[in-house]
């Protein structure tokens, strides 16, 4: 089949490319010009045709939770949000602390509908106390190392891990929270909190966990990444620290950058999540960032829900949830206000793979690479889990 999309604009961040024009596509493949006339001709005006998303934030849920999601489901919602390529997280159940699970999971992905990239246990068992063997992980096809969903316990094992992981070149991605701080917490710390009364989570709780782990970094010359930052504090000591030349990147998620904890108001648990929704002043932080500091990637943070009591957010309703923009297809940009931020040739974030080199299919629009298409099917209704 040949397909021609004209009047799309076309986005490359690789090629630096922003303009107007026609894509081709010939028998799942973009193409230079066809080879007859297109079966099928489409106006696209107004539409956006960028490289398929990359979510570096994915909990599949597999294996171990698979009555909340499983590996296809996950990659079937991610193809229908643009994202091509993931980046999974390892706290399944049992934890994917060994090769033998690493080399399950991706084989297992070759036939998902979304490129599958995974990181692999900081600490055996995710206990924060005994470093996994990261050469194994690695030789496995893990990318990236994590404990997310909760930091590395012990401190001196922190530092060890990032001394190995930068040997190995692999990157460690950190869940950064003082769980003292945190214990117990229901939402952010603040007016609201009070207003509700609710026990509420300090921005120390991340704030804190941030600072640690940039210190360590920097320490070793090693590399950090920051999962799901959401208060305005961790934005300034993130930009603090690459000012100094501390080698640490750093992602946020959409609801941290469209929600504030007022939305608690509501009583709704689906506004429950971890790290909490900050105030209007973190989310304007966030936003700047983005802006004009140096640009991190969003991450989903997409995790399977089963019953009431997950209390984990389901935000495929909100407004601008992400650029329905897979390769090699045509989708609509959100508008974000006056806050905009519009796609652009010079987005870096759009053009990063996941680990140290990437690999597979994500990055560019260009002659020659099979298509990745994502479904474009609609949300599904929200449904309303009261606290």
């Amino acid at each position: 089949m040949r397909y021609e999309l004209k009047n799309v604009r076309i986005l490359d961040p690789v090629r630096r490319v922003d303009q107007v024009g026609s894509l081709f596509l010939e028998d799942g493949r973009m193409a230079a010009a066809l080879s007859g006339e297109p079966d099928q001709a489409m106006d696209c005006a107004g539409l956006v045709a960028a490289p398929g998303l990359v979510d570096m934030h994915v909990h599949l849920r597999d294996p171990g939770q698979t009555h909340k999601e499983d590996l296809f489901t996950a990659c079937k919602a991610a193809a229908a949000g643009g994202v091509t390529s993931l980046l999974a997280m390892p706290n399944t159940a049992p934890p994917m602390d060994s090769p033998e699970l690493v080399r399950d999971l991706l084989a297992r992905a070759r036939e998902a509908d979304a490129t599958v990239y995974t990181a692999a246990c900081v600490t055996r068992g995710m206990k924060g106390q005994e470093l996994t063997d990261f050469a194994a992980l690695k030789a496995a096809g893990a990318i990236a190392l994590s404990d997310d969903g909760k930091p590395v316990g012990r401190s001196s094992c922190l530092l060890e891990a990032l001394e190995r992981a930068k040997e190995l070149g692999l990157a460690l991605t950190a869940h950064c929270e003082d769980l003292d701080l945190a214990s117990g917490g229901l939402m952010n710390q603040g007016e609201v909190s009070r207003r509700l009364g609710l026990k509420g989570v300090p921005r120390a709780a991340e704030d804190c966990g941030v600072a640690r782990e940039i210190a360590a970094a920097a320490s070793l010359g090693a590399r950090v990444h920051i999962c799901h930052v959401s208060t305005r504090g961790s934005v300034a000591l993130i930009r603090e620290a690459k000012a100094r030349g501390v080698a640490v990147t750093a992602e946020t998620c959409p609801h941290y950058l469209l929600l504030t904890d007022q939305a608690m108001e509501s009583m709704d648990a689906d506004f429950r999540m971890n790290p909490p929704l900050g105030d209007e002043a973190d989310r304007q932080a966030l936003l700047e960032g983005l802006a004009n500091g140096p640009r991190p990637p969003y991450a989903g943070g997409k995790g399977g829900l089963h019953h009431r009591a997950q209390r984990l957010h389901r935000y495929g309703d909100l407004p601008g949830r992400r650029a329905d923009c897979p390769n090699g297809a045509a989708g609509p940009w959100p508008n974000h206000g006056e806050n905009e931020r519009q796609p652009s040739a010079d987005s870096e974030h759009s053009r990063r793979k996941p680990g140290a080199g990437g690999a597979g299919r994500c990055g560019a629009l260009r002659p020659g690479p099979e298509v990745d298409r994502g479904s474009g099917q609609a949300p599904r209704q929200k449904q309303k889990y009261p606290l």
